[in-house]
């Protein structure tokens, strides 16, 4: 039950944040959003927030669907998909 508990509470992103190089985001515990050794704070609940990394502009839309929470990120105003989702696949 912990094990899928903390897999659930994970969503991953490719983000090209330097031109040629992708980096992950890792967004988890409905708290913060990490890349590399940045922590970013969200606050919690049903939420959008936007932030800023390497000079580029995002914003993280956390949104809760028939009981399961649901993250979108955008950078520059567009979808960002994600290369795990909670329930630990691509989607």
């Amino acid at each position: 039950m912990e094990k899928e508990r903390q897999r659930q509470d994970y969503d991953f992103w490719k983000v090209e944040l330097f031109e040629g190089m992708d980096s992950s985001l890792v967004y988890y515990d409905v708290v913060e959003v990490c890349w590399k050794d940045r922590r970013i704070s969200v606050p919690q609940g049903l939420v959008k927030h936007s932030f800023s990394s390497c000079q580029k502009q995002f914003e993280i839309e956390l949104i809760i669907r028939e009981g399961v929470f649901h993250t979108t990120l955008y950078m520059g105003g567009a979808v960002i998909p994600q290369f795990k989702g909670r329930g630990g696949t691509s989607e």
